[in-house]
């Protein structure tokens, strides 16, 4: 029978969550720049990538509650969705 896996300690969660949205917000900035200079084919891709890496991070946010039911759920929604979890001041 196979073992099953241990998944990711919470700090690491938090750690992958920061790149993971850098590397979206990259992606959107790659994705004008790419509009501006090709045809769209080529910005759909781009897009694309995008829409893959917001689907990860939606399975791993998921992940992360359900890992961690115990936390707040500011603390859990801000793990893959930096700034989620924050009020925002007028």
């Amino acid at each position: 029978m196979p073992r099953k896996k241990l998944g990711f300690t919470r700090d690491q969660h938090v750690e992958l969550g920061k790149e993971l949205a850098t590397m979206r917000d990259r992606l959107v900035s790659i994705s004008a720049e790419l509009g501006n200079a090709y045809p769209p084919t080529i910005m759909n891709a781009a897009v694309k990538a995008q829409k893959g890496l917001d689907e990860l991070r939606d399975k791993l946010d998921a992940i992360v509650f359900e890992e961690n039911s115990g936390d707040s759920t500011k603390e859990n929604a801000s793990v893959y969705y930096p700034g989620r979890g924050r009020q925002v001041r007028a």
